[in-house]
């Protein structure tokens, strides 16, 4: 297993905070009522999130044992993208139904 590179870690947590900004979007966008565009944001944010994930993953697999603070912010990351992944669609389904309003 190969050692986990310093580009890896800039790609997964970009990635991560991309798909983080790609669901609070959505959530935005559907409280205005623009539920396509929630759900293409949400979609977006989902494609970000399994490419991230698909990295950490390998990361995990890897034999380096050597752990940093990018790592951990990474690791943190992760759960936050996941976190608001969930809550987006599920904010987007309440408000289609009329049950959320601002």
């Amino acid at each position: 297993m190969a050692k986990i590179s310093t580009d890896s870690i800039s790609e997964l947590t970009a990635l991560l905070h991309k798909a983080r900004q790609l669901c609070l979007a959505s959530i935005d966008a559907s409280l205005s009522g623009q539920y396509q565009k929630a759900q293409h944001l949400l979609d977006d944010g989902m494609r970000q999130f399994v490419q991230a994930h698909r990295i950490h993953a390998a990361m995990l697999a890897s034999e380096d044992q050597d752990v940093d603070f990018a790592v951990v912010h990474a690791e943190d990351l992760l759960m936050s993208a996941e976190l608001f992944t969930v809550m987006a669609a599920r904010f987007i389904k309440a408000a289609e139904k009329g049950k959320v309003s601002m």
